[in-house]
């Protein structure tokens, strides 16, 4: 009984929602192409048949041999190769259920390995399809059956935890190649670096993560008790939880409960006991270590948690490097004298590589395509440091690395185009829209180049190929390469070189260490540090390397002593840290062994292809009467999308019980073309009060709109612009009755103008808002007879910093006026001064200034109840002058808001708060108190 009633009171908290926002991120150009087997339909852009028939391949080879650790539920899924973008990402999405694959590998090849990126899509991705396959059981089933995605989608959180899933599925890559995350000593960094700190964090702080200390994510946070568990208590462990999540067993906290029915340990209790034995494997390697002696050189140690990379000393032996933290954006730093100075911000980033002459610094920065998400470029920008001045060298490419000679004559460029090949082309840093063409490695990834500053004719860079990495010399004279190093199933990363060497980071015995090889194409390798967490980004000057130490405040600058005579040449070396991995039954690189499929390819129906019902259900609205609760309204509704995102229907029926009407409707979405098309009905019976006369007054409300919307964002350096322009028309009929006279029901015509605009200066981690920029809305609406509706409402805000890095201070107007004297009042959503509020406005103007700064970042919760990671102060003025028929006054309020960003539940991210406010005496406003207190959700 008690789990059907919290199943009601799930379904309870479920609400009709509008279908996703249809603003279709591709191209209406695109000609896309289907495939399809019992497993997945993959949807994919024309010219791309290999890699789509890769992609079902694999999932067909998994589906079929490799499911044994989480059931064989198997669900088929759509899967769209979303081409045209630079984001390195993949997801699946339960509304409506589809899988999305952005392709273009991440730029930091050491978070990544040298595995192929659709490979490692494909094997991660169609993990969590297996989860959500093999969630559709139980209660969660019902659920499906009875809300369809919607429902469906919102239990999955309570019973999927994301860290789980995200863990499972790094596991899964791990297994299943010879170079997934799981494998890589980055990713186990920041655990390691507060292992070897000696300091322990709470479950709830690990799970949540923290302004203040540098936590590992949900990935190899979820990795590390995933691998515990299947080594401890079976390898099929997780599906046992997984299905007895799913059939709420327990009831309350069904995820911890079934790690605890199936482990005999809680949630908290298996991170214990995971984090320890993996503390104790860290310590046991540690111990076979002889350390390098470092001397700190700088990093910023008090102010937040901070990040050095990519240096390059000077000819005056100053150093310029790339800093970051969590209280500063990117930008170009210079270290001179024990001091430092910023040279220039760093706009928006996917890939961090920085490369350098004496003369300039070189990096590429993000361009979106305005209007369609999936389509993205990138900006070469550069840096002269004689000028101190930030350049734009090239616009609108598809750069992927960029390197500059040292006489800054030339560039490197490694670009690909919309099919996603690769090509090495060398441009003239004065007409950079020249190049020329480079016989680069066929089907090959390249990244990572730098000239030699002894032979700038000869170009360096690194390849992945079927799940290995070399390092590659390139004649650039000659137009010809040749493979200097052996293959690694390691990153190998971030070069430079020094004394004829060349520097790089990799992962060779476990630790990230400093490398250097030998250029002479024998494949000799010398590690030249050893440090116990992670070491990267070498330089070297004098007799001294130089390379960023990392621990659990971020990277520090450090040197060593470098002597030749000290180096150790690499050798095999069994790595005890991953030997579990080997024990599994599921263990073993399946890509070599998968089939290659042959599928029949079609014409994918942009129109219809993939556009059906998703989600429906009945939801309702309670009201208190006489001490007992009863419902107010229902509403059934259905949610149509196709799974491009290009149209999407919405149709629902209410229900006024009170009132004893019903109501319905319809909105219909299409955004395949630059502008989006919206249509849309809704009638409404009514039956209420009426202010005098002790009577009843029922009428109906008609309305049928239609209108367009322009979407538009995109990047530049280091500020974000977004704007969103849309003009609809309305038809009202305000009210139609046959008992009633002289009330005003005669069908009108209704114009609506929207138009908002913001320019916003990129953010930290830790910053309560952006420290500079500005955003203007209008919204006007007019009646096509005139005296019938007018309205105007606009607002400004104003974004400026404060005294401290996470302060700042936003300014704020809005302006509303509407003649009362109209026969049909539109919504009033005039924002009064906080304190204040008065209704039948004729017109209203309001200023607001708040100062935002943190106050303290507590990380502290109830467990399984709410975490707080900040609490922020907002210091609060208010003045608004506003008028009616017969009043114009003043309303002047201050005071201060506490602001605590809590994770509730684990897993809802709801700000709350309490405002403490004082209010000023107005002559027509009559109030207890000036003093207010207001509790606040969501700011």
């Amino acid at each position: 009984m008690k789990k059907i009633l919290f199943f009601l009171l799930i379904l309870g908290a479920f609400r009709a929602q509008s279908q996703a926002s249809i603003e279709s991120a591709n191209p209406p150009s695109l000609k896309w192409r289907v495939i399809e087997n019992n497993k997945s339909k993959i949807v994919f852009p024309e010219g791309f048949e290999k890699e789509a028939f890769r992609v079902g391949s694999v999932i067909d080879y998994i589906a079929r041999e490799k499911t044994e650790s989480i059931g064989s539920r198997v669900l088929q899924v759509p899967i769209i190769l979303n081409t045209l973008s630079l984001e390195s990402n993949g997801f699946v999405a339960s509304v409506p259920f589809r899988s999305e694959f952005y392709p273009q590998t991440i730029p930091d090849w050491n978070n990544v390995g040298p595995s192929n990126w659709f490979d490692l899509l494909a094997i991660h991705e169609y993990r969590h399809v297996l989860q959500a396959s093999n969630s559709d059981v139980g209660l969660t089933h019902l659920t499906r059956i009875l809300t369809g995605r919607n429902g469906w989608s919102t239990i999955q959180a309570v019973t999927r935890p994301s860290w789980f899933s995200e863990g499972d599925a790094v596991m899964t890559e791990t297994l299943f190649t010879e170079s997934g995350r799981g494998r890589l000593p980055s990713f186990s960094m920041s655990q390691r670096a507060f292992f070897y700190a000696q300091k322990q964090f709470s479950y709830a702080k690990a799970r949540n993560g923290s302004y203040k200390n540098q936590m590992p994510s949900i990935y190899p946070f979820g990795y590390r008790l995933n691998l515990y568990a299947r080594t401890q208590f079976g390898e099929d462990v997780w599906a046992k939880v997984l299905r007895n999540a799913n059939r709420f067993e327990p009831i309350l906290y069904p995820f911890s409960g079934a790690i605890k029915k199936n482990t005999g340990l809680r949630a908290s209790q298996l991170y214990k006991a995971a984090y320890k034995d993996f503390e104790r494997q860290v310590e046991t390697d540690l111990e076979s270590r002889k350390l390098s002696i470092l001397d700190t050189l700088w990093g910023d140690t008090k102010s937040s948690v901070s990040y050095v990379s990519y240096p390059h000393f000077m000819k005056d032996e100053s150093l310029v490097f790339r800093f970051s933290a969590y209280n500063r954006t990117p930008v170009l730093m210079h270290f001179e004298n024990g001091s430092t100075e910023e040279w220039t911000k760093i706009g928006f980033q996917d890939n961090p590589y920085v490369s350098y002459s004496d003369d300039m610094a070189v990096w590429v920065e993000s361009q979106p395509q305005a209007r369609w998400g999936n389509v993205d470029f990138t900006r070469l920008v550069g840096f002269d440091f004689r000028k101190r001045k930030k350049v734009e060298i090239l616009a609108k490419k598809r750069i992927y690395f960029a390197a500059i000679d040292p006489s800054s004559q030339h560039l490197a460029c490694v670009e690909f185009d919309s099919t996603q090949h690769y090509s090495l082309k060398i441009r003239e840093l004065e007409n950079p829209e020249s190049f020329k063409q480079l016989h680069a490695p066929a089907h090959e990834t390249i990244g990572y180049p730098i000239f030699d500053p002894a032979d700038q004719n000869q170009l360096y860079y690194t390849i992945k190929f079927d799940g290995k990495q070399a390092w590659i010399r390139h004649d650039i004279s000659q137009d010809r390469s040749e493979r200097i190093s052996d293959w690694y199933t390691f990153a190998v990363v971030e070069p430079s070189f020094f004394k004829g060497l060349l520097l790089f980071r990799a992962g060779f015995d476990g630790i990230d260490n400093i490398y250097a090889l030998d250029k002479s194409g024998k494949g000799l390798v010398y590690r030249l540090s050893a440090v116990p967490v992670a070491a990267g980004f070498p330089a070297g000057k004098g007799d001294s390397l130089y390379f960023a130490n990392y621990d659990m405040h971020g990277s520090r600058w450090v040197r060593t002593a470098f002597q030749t005579e000290n180096f150790q040449p690499v050798a095999a070396k069994d790595l005890p840290l991953y030997k579990p991995l080997l024990t599994f039954s599921e263990a073993g690189n399946i890509l070599d062994s998968i089939p290659e499929k042959d599928y029949t390819i079609r014409k994918y129906n942009t129109l219809f292809d993939g556009f059906k019902v998703h989600s429906y259900g009945l939801v309702s609205s309670f009201s208190k009467a006489s001490g007992n609760f009863t419902v107010n309204t229902a509403q059934a509704y259905l949610l149509m999308n196709d799974i491009l995102g290009r149209h999407g229907l919405t149709v629902h029926y209410d229900r006024y019980f009170n009132e004893k009407e019903n109501g319905y409707g319809f909105d219909y979405t299409y955004g395949r073309f630059f502008p989006i098309f919206h249509l849309g009905y809704n009638f409404r019976g009514r039956s209420i009060e009426a202010n005098r006369g002790n009577r009843i007054l029922r009428f109906d409300e008609q309305e049928l709109q239609a209108g367009v919307e322009v979407p538009l964002y995109t990047l530049k350096h280091n500020f974000a612009y977004r704007s969103n322009f849309s003009a609809f028309w309305k038809g009202l009929q305000p009210f139609q009755s046959s008992e009633q006279r002289g009330i005003f029901s005669d069908k009108f015509g209704l114009y609506q103008m929207i138009g908002s605009f913001s320019v916003l200066r990129q953010t930290a981690y830790q910053h309560v808002q952006p420290r500079l920029g500005a955003s203007v809305y209008a919204n006007y609406q007019k009646s096509l007879q005139a005296g019938i509706a007018e309205k105007l409402t606009t607002s400004l805000n104003a974004y400026l910093p404060g005294i401290g890095r996470n302060h700042g201070l936003r300014l704020n107007t809005v302006y509303q006026e509407e003649s009362l004297l109209n026969l049909y009042q539109l919504a009033d959503d005039f924002a009064f001064a906080r304190g204040f509020s008065v209704g039948g406005l004729e017109g209203g103007w309001r200023f607001s200034a708040n100062y935002q700064l943190p106050l303290l970042y507590p990380d502290w919760g109830i467990n399984g109840l709410t975490y707080i990671k900040r609490v922020r102060g907002n210091f609060f003025f208010d003045f608004a002058q506003v008028k009616a028929l017969n009043l114009d006054t003043q309303f002047k309020s201050f005071g201060l808001e506490l602001l605590f960003d809590e994770t509730a539940l684990n897993l809802y991210n709801i700000p709350i708060g309490v405002r403490f406010g004082y209010r000023l005496p107005n002559p027509h406003i009559q109030f207890d108190k000036p003093l207010f207190i207001e509790l606040l959700i969501g700011n």
